[in-house]
């Protein structure tokens, strides 16, 4: 399920929140749906850091256009990191995950987002090293990870610890946003900002 399809934004007053997610968000986790299916015989690139870091864009910009959103924030964006932390803290599902929230989003912030984004991936001798994985998926399994409420068993949590350093899963990453996603939806101060701002931009 897309996000223009989920059913906490069908109301009639959400339309124009419902519009911006079928004109412009749909196809970006369309794009993230082509690389879960990587790698295959003819494209054997896995795309593990390429796929975290579009998940990683669609975080950041979900804490920016529904987190707490409102018309002002595209001129006035909030403090990233913050928003970052504060809306996988208090909205991505962390129940049961062996890394407790608040640790994990500092984690996916600090050690993950921002070295993919500013470094190459790289990042200081001293910070914990990253290992970022993912397996290629049918499109039922695909489906599975955006529509199951529980995260499937065989889709690793988002975070886990490997002694020192950490390991994400993109394929919980990925259950974990739709969920995240369906969780601010869910909160009418979240999406009737949404919808305010998407109006604000005459969708």
């Amino acid at each position: 399920m897309l996000p223009s399809e989920f059913p906490e934004i069908s109301s009639p007053a959400y339309a124009s929140l419902r519009r911006l997610c079928s004109k412009h968000l749909d196809m970006q986790f369309e794009d993230v749906r082509v690389m879960l299916r990587l790698p295959k015989a003819a494209f054997p690139a896995g795309c593990n850091l390429a796929t975290a870091s579009v998940l990683f864009n669609l975080i950041a910009g979900l804490s920016v256009c529904v987190y707490k959103a409102n018309p002002s924030v595209i001129q006035n964006h909030p403090p990233a990191g913050a928003n970052f932390r504060n809306m996988l803290e208090q909205h991505f599902p962390w129940q049961g995950d062996p890394v407790p929230g608040a640790d994990a989003a500092r984690v996916l912030w600090k050690y993950s987002r921002n070295p993919l984004a500013h470094a190459l991936g790289l990042d200081r001798t001293t910070a914990p090293t990253m290992f970022i994985g993912k397996k290629p998926l049918s499109d039922r399994r695909i489906r599975d990870l955006e529509d199951a409420p529980s995260r499937p068993a065989w889709a690793r949590a988002a975070v886990r610890r490997q002694g020192t350093d950490y390991r994400v899963s993109v394929l919980g990453l990925y259950w974990g946003t739709h969920r995240m996603l369906h969780s601010l939806f869910a909160d009418p101060t979240h999406a009737g900002g949404a919808e305010a701002l998407a109006r604000s931009l005459n969708f």
